[in-house]
């Protein structure tokens, strides 16, 4: 097929020229009140009705298009979730009334992508769709040029709000002879306080989290098990700036540090191993040394922000071949 689709998009990626420049990025018109929640979810469906391909990593966007095609027939146009994540199942009868909702909406998705493999599996059970329909695309680090910033002295670095196990953490690193800088929500902050010797910030400035992140030594990022994967924004800067990473082993870090390799990977809930994989670092530069290098390696060639949105178009473009495949058949 010689000519780029017509895509749209919600997904806005400034820093990578080419993107803006071959798909039409569509921009939210804030809003408040439910009424123009509902205006603006129908704009977004009647807009994208008009394009080949279109790319949510909205899933209120998603869940309107969805709609809109079921409603109307409609095959067109061939669509991409992106950025999926659902949440931890719950008992009560609205999250019911909720999957069922995802199901019958989201039956019309033609690519559902996860950033972690083992959702496939989770996602395609709790949506009823073969697993034919998702694909694993590897998240990106946020840092254009990836280059490690030796820290010896500086402290050890935790970040982070959804999904963290800050109650592990402060008690892995209570005693611990190095510093520890913490930024968390009000409730991680709380769950710090068996720690008191750690400096705790509660949301601070993107740009003061990477200052603190790049004066760090050695990056942990402590997670609770979920059905959604969290905490791979913090691994991969923390990887690109060439930080050794310790995380807990859980759905989302399996995929992107090899232990051992590029970082250390941790039971959940298991503070004293966290604390053993933290001294097992400190007391050896040469495993230090050798982390920090692979990981900068590893984010080179696979975890760009460039081969993010690349992988993305490719699949935009395979979509929309595969939709002109369909329609010849019909």
């Amino acid at each position: 097929m010689n000519r780029w689709p017509r895509v749209l998009t919600d997904l806005d990626v400034p820093q990578i020229d080419w993107w803006g420049e071959r798909m039409v990025v569509y921009r939210r018109t804030a809003s408040s009140h439910v009424l123009q929640e509902l205006s603006e979810l129908w704009k977004f469906a009647k807009t994208a009705l008009s394009y080949d391909v279109v790319i949510t990593a909205n899933v209120r966007h998603a869940l309107a298009l969805g709609i809109a095609k079921r409603l109307l027939r409609r095959r067109r146009p061939r669509h991409l979730m992106v950025e999926m994540r659902l949440d931890d199942p719950r008992p009560d009868v609205l999250w019911r009334a909720k999957v069922r909702l995802q199901r019958w909406a989201m039956a019309t998705v033609d690519v559902m992508c996860v950033s972690a493999r083992r959702e496939i599996e989770l996602y395609a059970k709790r949506l009823r769709r073969p697993l034919a329909g998702f694909t694993f695309v590897p998240w990106h680090t946020n840092i254009l040029e990836p280059s490690a910033i030796p820290a010896p002295a500086g402290h050890i670095f935790a970040a982070g709000r959804t999904g963290r196990d800050w109650k592990t953490f402060a008690a892995a690193v209570k005693n611990i002879a190095v510093p520890v800088v913490a930024i968390c929500g009000r409730d991680g902050a709380a769950a710090m306080g068996s720690a008191p010797r750690a400096r705790v910030l509660v949301d601070v400035p993107y740009e003061q989290y990477r200052g603190e992140l790049a004066a760090a030594r050695v990056v942990v990022v402590p997670l609770e098990p979920h059905v959604y994967s969290s905490g791979q924004v913090v691994v991969l800067e923390a990887m690109a700036l060439g930080k050794p990473v310790v995380a807990t082993r859980v759905l989302g870090t399996e995929d992107y540090i090899r232990h051992g390799v590029d970082g250390l990977l941790v039971a959940p809930e298991k503070p004293e191993e966290l604390r053993a994989a933290l001294d097992r670092i400190l007391s050896d530069p040469e495993l230090e040394r050798t982390l920090a290098e692979n990981a900068v390696k590893r984010i080179q060639e696979r975890h760009t922000l460039q081969k993010y949105v690349s992988t993305i178009a490719e699949l935009a473009v395979n979509a929309h071949q595969q939709g002109a495949l369909d329609s010849a058949r019909d």
